[in-house]
């Protein structure tokens, strides 16, 4: 078991991989924009985008996800397309996903050729009111220093009724010096800006979006899913959060 959780339970198969490339307690290095960051990560991400942490996420979701079969579905901040490639293994009626990193695009097209994604910010994204059943929200809103308008965004494309899962890392591990990093094409080690926003603000935007938080769960992971010169203290604090919220019939 790789993942211990706090308020729900899941478990992972175990994995010697390290944590670089969504948070690692072992190195640090200074934060580039996301953009710039994700542009130069791109060509190696489909390998170096998965750890523990990574396998942890893919647990936490898909068991927050609703049925997908013959649902709309959106994947916000899709990178290279993992998940709208699952949402359209799980029956998806339409799948699409947005991005604005034009090297995670072209990986994604890559991946699958006949995988719709499109160029956008997740705060301002070109789709009109009402257009989604489902919402993926994942290891992204901490790439804004604001949540709230990025929430009140999807929130505005979902149809009533209809389901936002988020997930990314928890604050608690950026207070312990946990930071979002990966290896660039020369070796050298860089970290992604990222905004540790606090649970709270997290919930109180969703109410003002009119999202209603119906689940969440913290995880944090265990010895055996760390590499070996992982601090301590790494243990003792969850290293990710995911919830899933619905869209209110009325706004």
């Amino acid at each position: 078991m790789q993942t211990r959780l706090i308020s729900q339970s899941l478990s992972i198969a175990p994995s010697n991989r390290p944590l670089r490339g969504v948070g690692s307690p072992v190195e640090r290095a200074e934060g580039l924009p996301p953009r710039i960051a994700y542009d130069r990560w791109a060509p190696s991400y489909a390998t170096s985008g998965r750890n523990p942490l990574t396998d942890a996420t893919e647990q936490a979701v898909t068991r927050l996800l609703p049925g997908l079969a013959g649902r709309s579905v959106l994947d916000v901040a899709c990178g290279d397309g993992r998940w709208a490639r699952l949402a359209v293994g799980a029956g998806a009626a339409s799948v699409v996903g947005l991005d604005f990193s034009a090297a995670m695009l072209r990986a994604a097209r890559r991946a699958d050729a006949g995988l719709a994604v499109v160029a956008g910010d997740m705060r301002r994204m070109p789709w009109p009111d009402a257009r989604f059943d489902v919402a993926l929200h994942v290891l992204a809103l901490g790439h804004v220093a604001d949540p709230a308008p990025a929430l009140g965004e999807v929130a505005r494309v979902l149809a009533p009724g209809g389901v936002l899962v988020v997930a990314d890392m928890h604050p608690e591990a950026a207070r312990r010096g946990w930071r979002r990093t990966f290896r660039d094409a020369t070796g050298r080690l860089q970290a992604v800006r990222w905004y540790p926003h606090p649970l709270e603000a997290i919930t109180r935007a969703c109410a003002r979006a009119g999202l209603s938080i119906e689940r969440r769960v913290e995880l944090a992971l265990t010895p055996e899913a760390l590499p070996p010169d992982a601090p301590a203290g790494a243990l003792d604090i969850p290293a990710l959060y995911a919830l899933r919220a619905r869209r209110a019939h009325r706004r």
